[in-house]
């Protein structure tokens, strides 16, 4: 019975504390932005859709703004993909009328 209230209770309330400050003092590097941001463009890893992905880095960039973590872009492909995750992009799977231009 105890095996079960341990796994009921986990992380103690201290493990809990430390686990959150750890995860709030790490700062926002670029290789991991970027590796968020391009899973939206693999064909072979497409667990998540777009909109997920954008509200995840929002999300990564809102909490960096507010624990007063720097955010350094060196590389302009994060800009650009951030970019081109923000248009839009007709459903393949719609059937247009002949003739339809879609530019």
């Amino acid at each position: 019975m105890s095996d079960l209230n341990y796994k009921e209770n986990w992380p103690t309330e201290s493990d809990r504390n430390m686990f959150s400050r750890h995860c709030l003092e790490v700062p926002l590097l670029e290789p991991a932005f970027m590796w968020v941001l391009f899973q939206a463009f693999s064909k072979e890893h497409n667990f998540f859709t777009v909109a997920e992905i954008l509200d995840a880095t929002e999300m990564m960039v809102m909490k960096a703004a507010l624990h007063g973590a720097r955010i350094e872009i060196s590389n302009s492909d994060l800009i650009d993909s951030l970019f081109r995750l923000a248009e839009y992009k007709h459903p393949e799977n719609i059937a247009l009328p002949i003739g339809y231009n879609l530019f």
